[in-house]
């Protein structure tokens, strides 16, 4: 998804920053210390690809608004936007204070299932859509939603972590999983 949204906006940098402690998944079994170093071996070949741990460490849930906010205090010329799958977006209206969220920062919004861009502007909360373009969202208040329709890819989190398929997790983060034991039951070498 990353590498797809660099190429179709031309990003000169992208961020990768671990939740501390998602509100949406309040039982997560890997602490954020393992996450990040995740992070950043699956990173480390990839010179404008950096990993950046934001947000106070302390046990508060942790909202993607906080840490755009701080993003934006580290970064205050930089663009923001946000990268994420269709499946995702189409959820955001449930995201703690969305219509904030919403008029931060841009979005870069991957195709993912059957999904459709018109589907998506009425899943956000009412009026903060402006105006349905070929190319995405004009959202109210400024910003934009990029959509990047022929995105495809057969790969997500959830059935890396269910496989840890080789093909799709870089070789030192497997590794790091396999040494931490992170995930007893589905890392064991094929």
């Amino acid at each position: 998804m990353a590498a797809a949204a660099e190429r179709a906006l031309r990003l000169d940098r992208i961020v990768f920053s671990p939740a501390r402690r998602p509100w949406q998944k309040p039982t997560l079994d890997t602490p954020f210390e393992d996450r990040y170093a995740m992070v950043a071996l699956a990173l480390q070949h990839r010179p404008h690809w950096l990993p950046l741990a934001l947000g106070a460490p302390d046990p508060a849930p942790t909202y993607t608004l906080d840490e755009v906010e701080d993003l934006t205090t580290r970064l205050p010329r930089a663009e923001v936007f946000l990268i994420m799958g269709a499946d995702a977006f189409a959820n955001l209206s449930t995201w703690y204070r969305c219509r904030q969220l919403l008029a931060r920062c841009d979005f870069i919004v991957l195709a993912r299932g059957t999904l459709r861009l018109e589907q998506l502007a009425a899943a956000l909360p009412r009026g903060a859509v402006s105006r349905i373009l070929p190319e995405g969202l004009e959202l109210n208040g400024g910003h934009r939603m990029h959509w990047l329709a022929g995105f495809r890819s057969p790969l997500s989190s959830t059935g890396n972590r269910r496989r840890l398929a080789p093909a799709g997790i870089p070789a030192p983060v497997l590794g790091y999983v396999r040494r931490a034991n992170l995930y007893p039951s589905a890392s064991k070498p094929a």
